[in-house]
């Protein structure tokens, strides 16, 4: 059983501002909740943290340090963490309060063993999950459970159901789901060209310059204005106007 120990002080505020001041002091906040039914606001070490959680222990005991009476010596585990998606550090942790003597649910990876024969015979090992759910009690827990993948040939497959947990282990799942599966490689065949088929012709790319206006038209850039938008009048507009008649209107786009 795997057991570490963890300095934590307790922390009063809440909020986005007060726990962007605790990373920026190299702290994390956190909570334990869970046997005692009551929660408490923690804090602790950004870099212990993340030690811990590169060291793949997400699934190891954990007793905690602290001056608060009602928190030190409690045995917890893991149970959620946020991680910044750039620098990849923890950001919050939530803790679970443990009974040594009282199972939990837990999730533990799976690793993939032996060499599948169907992979002579051109397959491909497929894994579905990584991880399941048992339950246990915490002294139990397992680091990883195997999945022995030598027997498998092509379109053979693993299931939850098949698989074989350490004793005192209890797999955890509601339908028989796939863990593993032996695929086919298939490869793709290149076109069949006919040397005698005429070339295909092939018209010149058009490509209209401007900007689309609203009602999806394209104008050519630097290109004259079509007829009635600054254009010479047509015969008979602009001429002199008939006895007794008023000036033509200028056309859109005349000067005036």
């Amino acid at each position: 059983m795997k057991t570490l120990e963890l300095e934590v002080l307790s922390r009063l505020e809440t909020g986005k501002g007060f726990n962007r001041r605790l990373r920026n002091e190299g702290m994390i906040p956190a909570v334990l909740y869970g046997a005692s039914k009551k929660n408490f606001n923690i804090k602790t070490s950004r870099k212990t943290m993340t030690v811990i959680l590169k060291g793949e222990n997400e699934n190891v005991i954990i007793t905690l340090k602290s001056a608060e009476p009602e928190v030190n010596g409690k045995l917890v585990l893991i149970k959620d963490w946020d991680r910044d998606v750039m620098t990849r550090l923890p950001l919050h942790a939530d803790f679970y309060e443990i009974d040594l003597k009282k199972a939990v649910r837990v999730k533990v990876p799976l690793h993939f063993t032996g060499k599948a024969k169907g992979v002579a015979e051109g397959g491909l090992i497929s894994p579905i999950v990584r991880e399941i759910e048992v339950d246990c009690l915490p002294t139990a827990i397992p680091d990883f459970i195997e999945v022995d993948v030598t027997n498998l040939g092509i379109h053979d497959s693993i299931h939850i159901d098949e698989l074989v947990v350490p004793d005192g282990v209890t797999k955890h799942y509601a339908e028989n789901f796939t863990l593993v599966t032996c695929t086919i490689v298939k490869e793709e065949a290149a076109p069949v060209v006919d040397p005698n088929a005429p070339a295909a012709a092939t018209e010149p790319e058009v490509i209209a310059k401007g900007k689309k206006d609203e009602e999806g038209e394209t104008g050519a850039a630097g290109a004259k204005p079509a007829a009635g938008a600054g254009a010479k009048p047509a015969a008979g507009a602009g001429a002199k106007p008939a006895a007794g008649g008023a000036k033509p209107a200028a056309a859109k786009g005349d000067k005036k």
